[in-house]
């Protein structure tokens, strides 16, 4: 999916996308799979260490097939019948990370991380993020 990039698409790690697309009554709500750097505009994203050029934007989203969902059912639909259609997307979820509530990051000593559906998992993103923001990844054992 591409967007227009007036304003920039920008999010936190555990929101997701609302699709609202038109000739279907309700938005559907999907999962963001990729990292908020994916969306940032070009003049925020640094060149590779290897020297490739920038990347355009993008976001990525976690749609299951569904039929009994329209909104879901529509991504569903060969490419040619929606390549160039116009959607409007809005931002929602507030349980993020970091916590907006100001908390001191380097005092948290415990971390449980609850989901359902796509939710979170143990994969390379999910264990990159933890490394990143120093949470030893051992947190992602089942």
């Amino acid at each position: 999916m591409t967007y227009n990039l007036q304003p920039p698409l920008e999010f936190s790690p555990g929101q997701w996308l609302d699709v609202h697309i038109p000739n279907i009554e309700h938005a559907g709500g999907f999962t963001i799979t990729s990292t908020p750097q994916d969306a940032s505009t070009q003049e925020n994203i640094d060149i590779a260490a290897d020297g490739n050029d920038k990347h355009l934007p993008y976001v990525e989203l976690a749609i299951q097939y569904s039929p009994s969902n329209p909104a879901a059912k529509w991504f569903w639909q060969p490419i040619e019948q929606i390549l160039g259609s116009y959607v409007k997307v809005r931002i929602g979820g507030g349980f993020v990370w970091p916590p907006p509530n100001g908390m001191a990051l380097d005092e948290i000593k415990n971390i449980v991380f609850v989901a359902g559906g796509v939710g979170i998992k143990c994969d390379p993103f999910t264990t990159s993020f933890l490394r990143l923001k120093k949470i030893p990844a051992r947190l992602c054992q089942i």
